[in-house]
C-alpha cells in the first residue's frame, strides 16, 4: 500500500516511515500541505496520514482541500495529532477521514489496513 505521510516534524515523520516500511508499505514523506498536493497529483497514494497541527495550512484545511480535489476525494485520510479530534467534524471536512492519536502506531496501522 502506498502511504503519503504529511508531517512538519521530520524526526517523527521518519520514524513513522520506518515503522510503515517495516510493515510492508511504500511511504512518501512530505513536510507540508503544498508538497503533499504536488506529490498527490504526481502519484496518488492509497491512503494519506496527515498531521493536524502544521504551520501554514493545518491538517483540517488540507482535509477540506483534498475532499474537493479530483484526484484525492476518494483517498482515505487518517488525521493524527496529540490533540483529540471529533470524528463527526472530520467527516464533514472529508468523508473518508479517520482520527488516530499521534504516537499510537498500532492504532495507525490498523486504521491504514481498514481504510
Amino acid at each position: 500500500m502506498r502511504v503519503l505521510v504529511v508531517d512538519d516534524d521530520a524526526g517523527y515523520a521518519d520514524m513513522l516511515r520506518r515503522y510503515l516500511v517495516a510493515h510492508g508499505h511504500d511511504v512518501s514523506l512530505q513536510p507540508d500541505s503544498q508538497h503533499a498536493i504536488a506529490d498527490l497529483e504526481q502519484d496518488p497514494p492509497d491512503v494519506a496520514v496527515i498531521d493536524a497541527l502544521m504551520p501554514g495550512q493545518d491538517g483540517a484545511s488540507l482535509l477540506r482541500e483534498l475532499a474537493g480535489h479530483d484526484r484525492a476525494a476518494h483517498i482515505p485520510v487518517v488525521l493524527h495529532s496529540a490533540v483529540p479530534h471529533d470524528l463527526a467534524t472530520l467527516r464533514e471536512l472529508h468523508p473518508r477521514a479517520r482520527f488516530v492519536e499521534k504516537g499510537k502506531l498500532s492504532d495507525l496501522l490498523a486504521a491504514l489496513l481498514d481504510a
